[in-house]
Formats: structure tokens, sequence, C-alpha cells
């Protein structure tokens, strides 16, 4: 039995003429679960129909794109994609349902479908595929999240474990039109369940058969993204981040052992050649318009700004935001003012607009280089890393241009002992608009694909032709190769390659 549904039963109390009412409306919803014509299973979808399905979708999409920071343009990249997901829909005869397929300009490795047909790949996650067939996969499970209904599912069971919580007095109507119109207005991707991830991944496997590619794709993208949490681990990156793959598709174990169990020998397409064509020259990690790191610098060509970070900050740069973390001493997060309008001076900004709850122990306004800008602070009990304990939070408000403020936070420790304004004031004062310099040096790191041309050992080859920061362990965790391991000639890898 459902267990919201069995959940909902235990709240019943004897000789209750309401509970007669909610009997006969939990037999209403076991007899209206229907027949799913992909999975061939029974589901319960009932506060969710199809037009909802769409309708939530067409809303979403806008906000999703904003999100992960607009689409990737390629003129080759999108076709490829869409064609991919127009082949596995024709030979696996998926039905009338049609799909969406849009790349999203993030470094962040990501994948996931809202309801309605529309499917998302990050380029992140592009990357990361080393064949077409995983590629495909990928793809391939996110349409059978869609045809599965997974969303409609959960959102089902949300639904009687809302009416369950509050079944005395409560009216069932308004249960649902309440939690519909949260998820149609506000931005939600979906974590499925681990069942809801294995039926995905069986009937990828099936579509990428009956299609032509290698199921066991399906098991080795998975250990990649078993490998990319092992190699963030050791770059230093924190695991709760929302927008990763992490958060929507725990790739776990029994995920790959399963994947393995389900593949077959097939025909196997291959598609090397366009492969390698399609994703030859994709952005790896910044893109310059969403702001760059060189070295030790961030640069802005959009926004017309630049700032030294020190080298002991792990910095991870989004679309909108960037935050550096120096660990257990400081964290500082750094944004946009979002509002087109006029803003006034720096000061009154700082004081009356961005931070007018906090009652800070000094506003000041100053000039850094070119800009006007404003400070303060004020201390309170916070946390970075492990350290809890007192810390000295600083604003920062930049005045860009008559509407635009870059806004700075600056979290620091003080533990009697430490008390940490040097990385502040070093990073505040590098705060400059951009040079001839600036700009040519705002250059992305790209995907491209080599091939071996002589018998070669990866550590040598990582020192000749890999650019970039954390070389060895991009190059291994893009190739699957591990640092001097032998590489025969003729041999297909991917490198990294400063290139506009």
């Amino acid at each position: 039995m459902n267990k919201s549904i069995s959940n909902i039963l235990k709240k019943l109390k004897t000789n209750n003429l309401n509970n007669y009412v909610i009997l006969l409306f939990i037999f209403v919803i076991l007899f209206s679960c229907s027949k799913n014509p992909y999975t061939e299973k029974n589901e319960l979808t009932l506060f969710m129909n199809k037009e909802q399905e769409q309708k939530i979708g067409d809303i979403q999409h806008n906000k999703i794109v904003n999100y992960y920071g607009g689409i990737y343009k390629s003129q080759i990249l999108g076709p490829y994609i869409a064609s991919i997901g127009a082949s596995i829909a024709n030979s696996a005869e998926l039905g009338d349902q049609s799909f969406t397929f849009t790349i999203l300009n993030s470094p962040i490795v990501n994948a996931f479908a809202l309801p309605g047909g529309y499917i998302y790949l990050t380029r992140g996650l592009i990357t990361l595929c080393r064949s077409e067939s995983e590629l495909a996969f990928v793809i391939a499970h996110e349409m059978a999240h869609v045809l599965a209904r997974h969303t409609a599912q959960r959102h089902s069971r949300d639904i009687l474990g809302k009416i369950g919580a509050t079944i005395i007095g409560a009216s069932i109507d308004s249960v649902v039109a309440e939690d519909l119109g949260h998820f149609v207005n506000n931005l939600t991707i979906a974590r499925f369940s681990r069942a809801n991830e294995l039926e995905a991944d069986s009937l990828a496997i099936k579509y990428l058969i009956k299609s032509g590619y290698d199921p066991g794709a399906s098991s080795d993208f998975l250990s990649t993204l078993i490998e990319l949490k092992q190699y963030r681990k050791k770059i230093g990156f924190p695991e709760n981040d929302s927008r990763s793959v992490f958060a929507t598709h725990p790739p776990t174990i029994d995920r790959v052992e399963s994947s393995k169990k389900l593949s077959v020998s097939n025909k196997k397409i291959t598609n090397h050649s366009i492969f390698f064509e399609n994703l030859n020259g994709v952005i790896y990690g910044d893109d310059p318009s969403q702001g760059i790191i060189v070295d030790e610098t961030f640069l802005h060509p959009s926004l017309n700004f630049s700032m030294h970070i020190p080298e002991n900050f792990l910095v991870d740069n989004r679309s909108k935001t960037l935050t550096a973390i120096r660990k257990n001493i400081a964290l500082m997060k750094i944004d946009v003012s979002s509002k087109s309008s006029f803003h006034p001076d720096p000061v009154t900004y700082l004081k009356n607009i961005w931070q007018s709850n906090k009652k800070m122990d000094l506003i000041e306004g100053l000039k850094i280089n070119d800009f006007e800008a404003a400070t303060g602070y004020f201390f309170t009990n916070g946390r970075i890393n492990d350290y809890t304990g007192r810390v000295q939070v600083r604003y920062l408000a930049i005045r860009l241009d008559s509407r635009k403020y870059l806004r700075l936070i600056f979290i620091s420790r003080e533990d009697g002992k430490i008390f940490n304004d040097k990385d502040f004031r070093s990073i505040a004062i590098s705060i400059k608009k951009l040079n001839k310099n600036d700009v040519e040096k705002s250059i992305p790191l790209r995907v491209f694909f080599i091939e071996i041309k002589n018998d070669i050992y990866s550590n040598e080859l990582i020192k000749n032709e890999m650019e970039g920061k954390y070389k060895a362990e991009r190059f291994e965790l893009l190739n699957s190769i591990n640092k001097n391991e032998f590489i025969k000639k003729g041999t297909i890898v991917k490198v990294l390659k400063y290139k506009k």
C-alpha cells in the first residue's frame, strides 16, 4: 500500500463521520491509478494531469535558463543534442510526447527535466561525456523521467502527505490547489527517489538498445560521476551544491551495478568522429561573459572591472555570484545589484537600500581607484568551515555606473589571536577598471580532442598539452587516465587549451 495512504489511515479515529468521507476519498484515489504505457505500471498521478505538467514546464523554462546563466550559444552543439534526442524518440517509438532540448551556459555538471518535455544539459556535463553513447544515455535518462511522469508522481505523493497531516478540518481542495500553485509559480527542480532514478536508468538503457547505442555507456557515465565527486573533494569544493548533479541525481554504486546488469551486447553506434567534431572547442569552466579567473585575477569584461583574489582562496564562480573561501579563516561573496533603477551615492545605497536592516558599527565613503565606494561592518557570531565563533561581517558597495553596484560581503574570524582584515583590504584596493591587456587576457579554456601521434606517458602529455589549473586532476577526470599511465599511439584524448 502507498505509504502516504497508510499514514492517513493511521490517523483515522473510530466512529467519526468524517472518516467515512476520507475512506471514500482514498478508495477513489486507489481506483484512479492509471497504467503508464512507457513503464507498464499503475501510477498515481491524480493531482497533476498532462495539461498541468505542460503549464509547469512552460512557466519554469525561462526561470531555469536564467538561474543557470542563460543558453550556451553554439550553432553546432545545440542541433547535435536535439538530433540525438530525436533519434532516440523515433527509434524507441516514444509516442507523441514532444521534447525541447536546451544547453545551459554553466560549468556546473548537471542534467534534468521539467514536466512537458523540457530537457536541460549544462555544458559542464557535456564536456564530461566521453562518447556519443554516454551523451545519449544522459538524454535518454531525462526523457525517461518525463515519460514516466516522475514529477507528477512525486507531486501526488506530496499532496497525500499534506492531506494526511491536515486531515481533521482541512479542505482537500484547498490543499491540492495551494500545492499546485506553488509548483507552477516557484522554481522547482525535482530530486527524484532512488526508485525513480533506477527506473529512469532502466528505461534509458532500453531506449539506447533500440536506438543502436552502446548500453554499457550508462555504467561508464555513472562511474564518471563518482569520479567527479572524488575530484571535487580532492580540489576542495563543498559537496552541498544545490545546482549540481549530486543534488538532483545522486550517483550511487547500486545505480552503476544495476546499469551493468541491464546492459547487453548491441550493434553499438559509435559516431566517434561526429562526437569529436561537435564537442571540439566547447568552453570548459568560466565563460568570460560571466567573469573569468586568470591566474589570481578575476576579470569581468561585461562589467568592466578586475579584482585580485589571493591564491589561498578557493573560488567558485557562477553566472551571477562569485564566492571564495579561505578555509576556517574567511569567506567572501560578490554579486551585482539587480535593480535597473537609478541608485544614489554609495553611502546612501549601503545604508538605506542594500543593508537597511543592519546596524553597522561604522559606514564610510571612500574612493577605490576609479570607483566611488562605501564600506561598513559589524561583529556577530558565525561559522566559517570548521570554525565557529566571533566574526566580522564587512560590506563593500562599489558604484560601477549610475544603475549598478558591485557588492562584496566579507566574513572573517576573530578568536583573540586572528582578526583577518588584511585579505579584505588587499582584495578591495585591487578592484579597478579593465585595461586593454586585461581584456586580451579574458580567454576561456576550451575542450579539444587530439590524437596521440606516438606512445607517451600521461604525465608528459599533461605537461605539454594541458593548460589552466589542476592539470593532472582534470586530465584524469576528462579521460579516465591516471597520472603516469602509458597511452598508446592513436588514442584520442581530451585536453584543455586557452582559446578565444
